[in-house]
């Protein structure tokens, strides 16, 4: 990628951290498809792929992942596709 393009990135990365750490607490399944999702595809899509697991790994720690609820195995079905993108 050109500088500007990383720049552009970094900065995407930063602010999905910013939003995560708002509204993330009290996130549910919406947030995740909305946001969560969309943005992890975005890295993998760029090449990004640790900072991909790095941004799963975020969201399921700060949002409220109840055990075998659909935001649970949802988070589970990206993180796998993501440790799939690392091989």
């Amino acid at each position: 990628p050109t500088r500007r393009s990383s720049d552009l990135l970094d900065g995407s990365i930063r602010t999905y951290y910013t939003v995560l750490g708002s509204y993330g607490h009290n996130a549910g399944i919406v947030f995740f498809h909305q946001v969560v999702q969309p943005f992890v595809d975005y890295l993998l899509k760029n090449g990004r792929p640790s900072e991909a697991v790095q941004a799963v790994g975020r969201a399921r720690k700060l949002m409220r992942v109840e055990p075998n609820a659909q935001l649970d195995l949802d988070l589970g079905a990206l993180a796998n596709r993501v440790d799939a993108a690392l091989q």
